[in-house]
């Protein structure tokens, strides 16, 4: 009977105290999915921090971009804000002391308007196209809307000086090309969502559509690249109070 016993177990691939061949590969393949899980999990979070990294770098880039523009309009007399399926652009004049007596008033006690400390002049950021970016060749999602059928444009921002008989005097161009707009429509739709996404827009109080109110809207997109080729908008935003409004 003993060896009869010792004949089963070899035959299992048994030893006493020991496991079968049957139960090792079974153990090695449930060890395997486990080790695939976890890295899925860690990949997956790793992943999810990078994104949320690029994202606020991108925000930061917006926000960084949007304070250099608040600085002028804060105090600016706006001229016109024009976004649409061709233009985005606003035009300002700020105070100047042009007259050299240390104050920014005329003789009339007025404020003496004009830009880059000229009288009269007025400075004008529009939107600069550098590039076309489709989805359809680039196959990307870059608003990550769920399908690869939109273009964008691609460019910067440039500050235009023109003087009093509408002549450009200098311009000056702010950030390198990362600024994303709607191809087609300027002033367009860029995350999905069927609304308008204008890089400038004239508000009330209440942030409702005033072409004479006292608050002025800047959004601004940003190309985000995620690395390995890969890249998404990111957006930052703030409404600015116009503090010289007429």
């Amino acid at each position: 009977m003993k060896s009869t016993r010792n004949i089963s177990n070899l035959r299992l691939g048994r030893h006493d105290g020991g496991f079968t061949i049957l139960e090792l590969v079974i153990a090695g393949a449930v060890l395997s999915i486990l080790l695939l899980m976890v890295f899925g999990i860690v990949s997956s979070a790793a992943g999810a921090y990078h994104w949320g990294m690029v994202t606020v770098r991108s925000q930061s880039t917006a926000s960084n971009l949007i304070g250099l523009i608040s600085t002028e309009l804060v105090r600016a007399r706006l001229l016109s804000v024009e976004v649409g399926e061709e233009n985005c652009r606003i035009s300002f004049q700020v105070p100047v002391d042009w007259d050299g007596d240390g104050d920014l008033l005329n003789s009339d006690g007025e404020l003496e308007w004009g830009s880059l400390g000229q009288l009269g002049w007025m400075c004008t950021l529009t939107f600069e196209q550098a590039k076309t970016l489709r989805e359809s060749v680039d196959q990307q999602d870059y608003n990550r809307d769920g399908d690869r059928i939109d273009v964008f444009a691609l460019g910067h921002l440039s500050k235009k000086y023109t003087d009093d008989l509408g002549a450009v005097q200098s311009t000056v161009d702010i950030m390198p090309d990362m600024i994303v707009v709607r191809y087609d429509h300027l002033g367009g739709d860029i995350d999905g969502d069927g609304v308008d996404d204008p890089m400038f827009r004239r508000v009330d109080a209440a942030g409702v559509d005033d072409e004479n109110g006292r608050n002025i809207e800047v959004a601004i997109w940003i190309l985000a690249d995620r690395g390995k080729g890969r890249a998404s908008l990111a957006k930052g935003s703030s409404a600015i109070s116009l503090r010289n409004f007429q």
